[in-house]
């Protein structure tokens, strides 16, 4: 059963004080949304790229929505480029549709961070959804950014709008969220409408960050040196603790459970049996379900790795993402860390799967798979 199989995964560490910043775009998201309900210049902001930048952009042809310009037109020329056309047509597009200041409003920006290489120099890249709020239901602008030279850089808008989706649960946990491009810009007529768009150039907000995470290299790193050492759960260098755990992930996993027993129906007997085991362990026994879902799955993976003759060396790839919503377990606005390091071993490459959290200015882990997966790397 899909849901019993997710809950399986939960194991917590929290991780070393580390030097280096990776910045969260949280205040872009306010600022960015002002900026399109107020109609204004997006290539007079400090994130929209210089000429040099420009080409660093362009190098990466990461824009997922070509813009047709007529020759001759005034976007035919050396200043016009795909962010400013883009923009322009996400403004007419509101207008079509009636979005603006009056009837809109910001509700939260949503992110996923992908490190990309730029110029052999692994970037922080965000794809971030802006959610705003209408009486007729909540619509997203969808924009990519890099964080790159100490500063925000914007390389892509879309120039479509999306629509939030909310899967079964909703906001809690196990009920994904996800956006969907709505197809206005290709399904609806837009007439050419010019704006006098005042500057953003001194705007507050486009170069802050409320948050700071620390990078999750030392981190990963020493997660891996704790299971190739075969340390017991109990002694791992970070672990979370039990009122920690009841405090933090309990009613995620408590409102996950109470979901899945809504559809009981199609059970067997057995799952039945087993979800019923664990309502009852959420609501009588702490300390057995942090045993269950946080050092149980830890120390059979650390058993199974031991088996394999598993070391540091083995590790082949190491890879991360971080997004703060479409989580299979946690509820939306929690900051996930995904880490997926790839080993070798006799029987062929294997990858170790785990997750973790953001809180109290440090990386726990949340959730650890209890056995690797077959994979495959290309050469």
């Amino acid at each position: 059963m899909k849901y019993l199989v997710l809950l399986i995964l939960l194991y917590c560490i929290p991780a070393r004080a580390q030097k280096t910043c990776i910045p969260v775009p949280d205040s872009l998201g306010k600022t960015f949304a002002a900026a399109f309900l107020n109609k204004e210049d997006i290539s007079k902001t400090p994130i929209f790229p210089n000429s040099q930048e420009m080409d660093v952009v362009n190098k990466m042809e990461i824009s997922s929505n070509p813009t047709a310009v007529t020759v001759g037109s005034e976007e035919d020329n050396a200043s016009f480029n795909q962010l400013k056309a883009s923009w322009q047509e996400l403004l007419q597009l509101a207008k079509v549709k009636n979005i603006n200041a009056a009837n809109a409003k910001f509700v939260k920006i949503y992110f996923i961070e992908r490190a990309l290489p730029v110029e052999q120099v692994k970037t922080p890249h965000y794809i971030i959804y802006i959610l705003l709020k209408q009486a007729i239901g909540n619509i997203a602008l969808k924009f990519d950014v890099l964080w790159r030279d100490q500063k925000w850089l914007l390389i892509n808008i879309d120039n479509d709008f999306y629509s939030y989706v909310e899967k079964a649960g909703g906001k809690n946990p196990g009920g994904k969220s996800s956006f969907r491009a709505k197809g206005w810009n290709t399904l609806t007529k837009i007439p050419k409408i010019s704006f006098a768009q005042s500057s953003s150039a001194k705007a507050n907000g486009w170069q802050s960050s409320a948050t700071c995470l620390a990078d999750p290299k030392p981190f990963v790193n020493k997660v891996l040196e704790d299971l190739a050492a075969k340390q017991p759960a109990a002694k791992f260098s970070n672990l979370i603790s039990t009122a920690d755990f009841k405090q933090i992930y309990q009613p995620d996993l408590e409102a996950l459970v109470n979901q899945a027993a809504k559809n009981t129906g199609s059970m067997s007997a057995s799952d039945r049996k087993e979800l019923k085991k664990m309502q009852t362990i959420i609501k009588e026994n702490p300390v057995a379900l942090y045993k269950d879902y946080v050092t149980g799955p830890m120390e059979k993976l650390t058993e199974y790795l031991g088996s394999i003759g598993f070391t540091t060396k083995k590790i082949r790839t190491v890879e991360y993402s971080i997004t703060n919503f479409d989580h299979e377990i946690w509820s939306a606005g929690k900051i996930i860390l995904k880490i997926d390091a790839v080993i070798d071993s006799a029987d062929g490459q294997q990858a170790i799967l785990f997750y973790a959290g953001w809180h109290n200015d440090h990386w726990q882990i949340i959730a650890m798979q209890a056995t690797t997966y077959g994979t495959s790397v290309a050469e």
